[in-house]
């Protein structure tokens, strides 16, 4: 939104549904909203996850009546979700379970056991769902899976430790466990992976952790970069009921390089199209701007050197020639002048050849004229 060229002025309102439940706070929230924004015009409105668009859809005719919203982030979204509601568009999300336990067998075909860890969040319900229909595929008759979703950290910890070589975690969510405990992402994975010597699979992205394989991964950055392009039409005048329901999640399949090689799984196993995060940072790639701009400094020296040895060529050439036509023209010269003087001492010589016949002449001319006298 920021690299559009609308300036913007955008508000954000955080639910916070995670550490406090919806309902209870859900009236205080509408009439803070009401409140807060009774003099706002919003030109759309972008709602992210499910309590989000619980929240407004219900609400909307009070806090944002017939503004245009575009959602993402909704969990297994169904069209009859907004049967009575018009100019609404968005991004369908849904956990892609069976290709994420496609992908782990295709990697690591000895897997036979899959322990998943879930919650009893609404979230973690819904995955639960969508796990337990997944696993009827025919494919999977073959793998034993078992599920986790109501259980204490020790009974977590002594389930991860004895977990047998052809095993595998897949996550679908952990946010609390049964004491009420409350999990950030970043703390259950890294619980997970310390506990843990089998592969581990996930179904969320950017909430990754080195000690996790990878997996079919659900995008928020995708998710966000569709919503916010709907948004960006609308704002150019294009209506949200005019814009289709994007019901294909944009899923991507993203491995870890360090857990391929920990797990020796060869590169042949590898999806093409699958994103590999922590590759081995090569100097190149540590150094890149300074290697760049030194590269860049030396092939423009290289460049001038090489355009200064053509130029001191050329004039090198340039003077020999002019050495060779000077040493020319002076041959020439040389070769003048001594015609000019032969010519010269021949003129001298008939010169005085004449004048000896003038001489003689003369003297006859003299001895005539005293006979005659």
């Amino acid at each position: 939104l920021k690299e559009s060229d609308f300036l913007l002025d955008i508000h954000v309102e955080y639910l916070d549904t995670q550490r406090r439940p919806l309902g209870s706070i859900a009236d205080d929230l509408e009439n803070l909203y009401a409140k807060k924004y009774q003099d706002v015009s919003f030109d759309t409105i972008i709602l992210s996850d499910n309590p989000a668009l619980n929240f407004v859809l219900p609400r909307r005719d009070r806090l944002f009546s017939k503004v245009p919203i575009v959602f993402c982030g909704i969990n297994d979204f169904k069209r009859k979700i907004l049967l009575g509601h018009g100019n609404i568009t968005g991004v369908n999300q849904h956990v892609d379970v069976k290709r994420t336990i496609e992908l782990a067998l295709k990697i690591k075909p000895d897997i036979s056991h899959f322990l998943a860890i879930s919650d009893t969040t609404s979230t973690g319900r819904a995955n639960k769902e969508k796990f337990a229909k997944d696993i009827k595929a025919p494919q999977f008759k073959k793998i034993h899976f078992e599920l986790m979703d109501n259980f204490s950290l020790d009974d977590l910890k002594r389930h991860l430790g004895g977990l047998s070589i052809d095993s595998a975690v897949l996550v679908l969510r952990l946010h609390q466990t049964k004491e009420g405990r409350q999990f950030t992402p970043e703390e259950y994975l890294n619980f997970i992976t310390d506990w843990c010597n089998v592969p581990i699979f996930k179904l969320w992205s950017p909430e990754y952790n080195d000690g996790v394989v990878g997996g079919v991964m659900e995008s928020g950055r995708l998710q966000g970069e569709l919503a916010a392009q709907y948004a960006l039409r609308i704002l150019k005048g294009e209506p949200a009921s005019s814009i289709p329901i994007t019901m294909q999640s944009p899923n991507v399949t993203i491995l870890n390089f360090r857990q391929l090689k920990r797990f020796n799984i060869p590169d042949s196993r590898v999806p093409k199209d699958a994103v590999i995060v922590n590759y081995p940072e090569s100097v190149f790639f540590k150094y890149r701007s300074a290697i760049l701009t030194i590269t860049g400094i030396i092939v423009l020296l290289t460049t001038m050197t090489i355009v200064l040895f053509v130029n001191i060529l050329s004039k090198r050439k340039a003077e020999k020639k002019l050495c060779e036509y000077r040493e020319h023209l002076e041959e020439l010269v040389r070769e003048r002048t001594a015609q000019l003087e032969a010519a010269n001492k021949e003129l001298c010589e008939y010169r005085e050849h004449l004048e000896e016949l003038v001489r003689g002449r003369t003297a006859q001319l003299e001895a005539a004229n005293k006979e005659m006298h």
